[in-house]
């Protein structure tokens, strides 16, 4: 194992559902300086579906007759507490969502106003 890198690599990190794999790659050279393979706790996670429900449920919009457009369901394992990312908006709002992947606790969410709303904002002020 390579204890300081003092010259420039890449550094990878890829898995499937039982094992990850790191890989650290020379820039210049293209060889491999480092790897190492790990078996994953096969864990169950909820569904993107639940992950959705319980981010649309937070926003008041579970039973909403309006458009609802997702931008991004991403399930992220790469640092820490695995999590699905979300985004999505109305007609009024974006919103983002970090769901807990393990107990469907949120994390982190909110919304924010579009940028079409704050061009109107600002036209209207001038």
């Amino acid at each position: 194992m390579l204890s300081c890198l003092n010259f420039p690599y890449y550094h990878l990190v890829f898995d499937d559902t039982q094992t990850r794999w790191t890989y650290r790659i020379d820039a210049v050279l293209g060889i491999v300086l480092e790897k190492n393979k790990e078996n994953i706790d096969i864990v169950e996670f909820i569904s993107l579906e639940k992950a959705k429900a319980i981010a649309l449920n937070d926003a008041g919009l579970e039973n909403a007759d309006m458009k609802i457009v997702f931008t991004k369901e991403e399930l992220n394992r790469n640092q820490g507490t695995p999590c699905y990312l979300l985004e999505f908006y109305t007609s009024k709002y974006q919103y983002y969502y970090k769901i807990d992947a393990k107990t469907g606790s949120i994390l982190d969410g909110g919304h924010y106003i579009l940028l079409t709303n704050a061009k109107k904002i600002a036209i209207n002020d001038a």
